[in-house]
């Protein structure tokens, strides 16, 4: 089975898929909060989610990270950025 990366689900998703694991609607605001605030990379990291949950969404779920595929600076300073995604594609950031 592969695993979804949760940073792809909406807050509404999210919020479904946890209920549908029998967690009340808050624990998708929880998770986004951890995710998309405190921009952590595991699960275990969210220490308000009860300890019983983290290793079911560790067995569904994956966080996706970017990988740095290049960085260029230019003479004025400017950062440019070429991230590739898990399914190999690629995002430019400048």
């Amino acid at each position: 089975m592969i695993k979804k990366d949760i940073r792809d689900l909406t807050p509404k998703e999210l919020e479904k898929r946890m209920m549908a694991m029998g967690e009340p609607s808050h624990r998708a605001r929880q998770i986004f909060l951890w995710l998309n605030r405190k921009n952590v990379c595991s699960f275990s990291m969210m220490t308000d989610l009860p300890k019983r949950l983290v290793p079911e969404l560790e067995k569904n779920f994956v966080i996706g990270t970017l990988k740095c595929a290049e960085h260029l600076i230019a003479k004025d300073g400017t950062e440019k950025f070429l991230w590739e995604l898990r399914d190999k594609k690629h995002v430019e950031t400048v």
